[in-house]
């Protein structure tokens, strides 16, 4: 009986601490904008690759259509779209997991602007192989779409 009335006493607290921690705690708002923009970075990102993927060509030889000179204005505008998603989350309100997620996205879209940089520089046909290029597709979707969801949960919650 000591067991139960313990028990009760801790759900009782339990739900009390809930009750007075969910009035400090807020959902920031959904925006529409951000909803838009990480749509328009999901589309310019698979333009992109697949850009990079249709145009490989095999054969030794800089300048190609494939090769991260030729595209690097593609790569310069998804960054500036990160950074733009950075900053508006960073002002509309106080999200420390959408912020977090888009560090990560940063850093998913560093780590592909590299490699396609490294390889012009050290393969013999200055591209990526198609085959990677399908899975760094997927890495920057899911990227892309863990910080979507987040968005997109914050238009759930209202």
């Amino acid at each position: 009986m000591a067991r139960n009335i313990g028990l009760t006493v801790r759900r009782t607290v339990g739900a009390g601490l809930l009750i007075a921690l969910s009035g400090c705690l807020t959902i920031p708002a959904y925006d529409g904008k951000t909803d838009d923009m990480l749509t328009a970075l999901q589309s310019n990102t698979d333009t992109l690759v697949g850009r990079l993927s249709q145009t490989y060509d095999a054969s030794p030889g800089a300048a190609k259509p494939c090769a991260y000179s030729s595209n690097s204005a593609a790569f310069q505008a998804l960054r500036v779209s990160v950074g733009v998603l950075t900053t508006r989350a960073g002002a509309l309100y106080d999200n420390a997991v959408t912020l977090k997620a888009l560090r990560d996205l940063k850093l998913t879209y560093d780590a592909f602007d590299t490699e396609v940089k490294t390889v012009e520089q050290t393969r013999p046909d200055h591209c990526v192989l198609p085959q990677l290029l399908e899975v760094d597709q997927r890495g920057l979707d899911s990227a892309v779409g863990a910080v979507l969801k987040l968005e997109l949960a914050k238009k759930g919650s209202k």
